[in-house]
């Protein structure tokens, strides 16, 4: 039986826990937060994928919820170019880099083969 809600999808509790994440390391450091572009992008990233995750389940078919996935996709990807950048700006240490880096491969892979589930199954 599928999900009856989108809390219930592990590709979106993925995505919100990497949220919770990079708000609680991150964006909570005061170096990070007084660069305004830097912080309001990695803010719109980090959001963007449970958002479209939610969004995209809500929709009526699998095909419309793909695109929304694959948008979520986009967005963890982003995600992790921007721990990248805050590793290499110093805003965060090896071992925050490491947790967050391997929250966002397993978000990643989560909503990868979401899509895949998507795109291998007839219209709903």
């Amino acid at each position: 039986m599928g999900a009856k809600r989108f809390t219930e999808l592990r590709a979106w509790q993925l995505a919100r826990q990497l949220k919770v994440e990079v708000d609680r390391t991150i964006l909570a450091n005061p170096a990070a937060q007084a660069d305004r572009r830097f912080f309001d992008q990695v803010s719109d990233a980090v959001r963007s994928a449970p958002r479209n995750l939610a969004e995209g389940f809500g929709r009526y078919s699998h095909r419309e919820f793909a695109q929304f996935t694959r948008v979520a996709r986009a967005s963890l990807a982003e995600t992790q170019n921007h721990i990248l950048d805050a590793k290499d700006r110093q805003f965060i240490d090896e071992a925050t880099y490491d947790q967050l880096w391997q929250l966002s491969d397993a978000a990643l892979a989560s909503a990868t083969a979401l899509l895949k589930y998507l795109t291998s199954r007839p219209a709903r």
